[in-house]
């Protein structure tokens, strides 16, 4: 009998150590799967702000002196008046993540732009009261709340619509942040008066850039164009053959040709003439006797960021007249993405998550071949022995 007890118990041990073993292995399936999700799809975590570490997500935007106050998970809408951005901190809480548009919250008013809502100083005192209270403070792109608001009507549509109005667009930065936040948002400022050095280095060049290839846009051609024409085929020829989908056609008719227009604008924002005017000597742009790297040149000069108003020429040319067009190719290259449809380019805001994911994986890309011109650029210039000349 008591034999037989022991291999009850026995039998008892191996049934809870299987079912231990088989739960243990679901588990580690489970972690393994939520791994190859999180790298797949994302997250709404990004180095720029993580949602999921703040107790709530609040979107907030103005109008006509209102502020329209939103919650991502709740559906309460409030439309208030207010005198003063005291009053808007008045609504927050500790552990929040507050988003609003760059519009309203990063642009001051001044002489040159009365419309604007608030003083620096008004903008400056909020920053400083939300870091007070615990809330930390983003500023959302106001160039992408359209896709912002398409997002979250498309993936909540009881809770958002599509249409245009204060407290719907709330709403909207609220519910994209929490649950999508891919558009990189920024922190506020520290200063809103003057700008850095490299902010009008950057904007010097793109008046220059805009010159040149606007005249390559009409009649002049970019192989005739003064001192970039002379670059742009040197660097070209350099550029390898393989894996090339921006810096060289991927149409079936002219497949693994240079594009001329992509290359061209990374080198028309590097180097041109000292004075179009008077001095057709030619140099590569600087700032301080330094030119500036390949990331802050992507980032200030050609606006590789959701912060691109008025970015220019050279930003058209590589996004508008390149991107684009080699988007598809490239989805369908990269993981059989139909991103078509009825002859147009999707909506990016409805797009799979396997259509996301190639997406970005085409802007990694771009910046990729941009990068790849830029160094090539440098690398000629060096060769060619031009000076540098600071601009501003």
């Amino acid at each position: 009998m008591q034999m037989q007890f022991l291999e009850i118990e026995e039998d008892d041990r191996r049934v809870e150590e299987e079912a231990q073993r088989v739960k243990e292995e679901r588990e580690q399936k489970l972690r393994e799967l939520s791994q190859l999700a999180r790298e797949r799809y994302g997250t709404p975590d990004r180095s720029w702000c993580q949602p999921t570490k703040h107790t709530r997500v609040v979107g907030i935007d103005f109008g006509s002196r209102r502020v329209a106050v939103a919650v991502a998970g709740e559906t309460v809408k409030q439309v208030r008046k207010v005198k003063t951005l005291t009053e808007v901190a008045g609504f927050l809480m500790a552990g929040d993540l507050v988003v609003g548009e760059s519009s309203h919250l990063a642009a001051p008013r001044t002489k040159s732009t009365p419309s604007q809502l608030f003083t620096a100083d008004e903008l400056l005192a909020f920053y400083r009261e939300c870091d007070a209270i615990g809330a930390l403070l983003r500023i959302l792109p106001h160039a992408h709340t359209p896709g912002m608001r398409e997002w979250a009507a498309h993936k909540f549509p009881d809770i958002i619509s599509k249409k245009k109005s204060d407290a719907n667009d709330a709403l909207a930065f609220a519910y994209y942040v929490k649950y999508c936040n891919a558009i990189s948002n920024a922190k506020p400022q520290s200063s809103l008066t003057g700008k850095p050095m490299w902010r009008q280095f950057a904007a010097a060049v793109r008046l220059r850039s805009n010159l040149i290839l606007n005249a390559a846009r009409t009649d002049v051609g970019y192989e005739h164009l003064p001192v970039v024409g002379e670059v742009t085929p040197l660097v070209a020829e350099r550029i390898p053959r393989e894996d090339r989908w921006f810096s060289r056609h991927t149409s079936e008719e002219e497949r693994g040709e240079l594009h001329i227009p992509f290359i061209s604008s990374v080198v028309a924002t590097i180097v041109g003439e000292k004075d179009p005017y008077v001095d057709g000597t030619p140099v590569t742009f600087s700032a301080g006797g330094h030119a500036p790297g390949r990331d802050k040149h992507q980032q200030f000069v050609l606006r590789m960021t959701p912060y691109h108003t008025k970015a220019g020429v050279a930003r058209s040319n590589i996004m508008f007249h390149r991107w684009r067009h080699a988007l598809v190719d490239f989805a369908k290259h990269f993981n059989d993405s139909d991103l078509k449809v009825g002859g147009k380019l999707k909506r990016f805001a409805v797009l799979s998550p396997e259509e996301w994911l190639a997406k970005q994986a085409s802007l990694s890309k771009l910046r990729a071949e941009i990068g790849e011109v830029y160094r090539l650029t440098h690398a000629v210039v060096g060769e060619l022995g031009y000076e540098r000349y600071d601009i501003i």
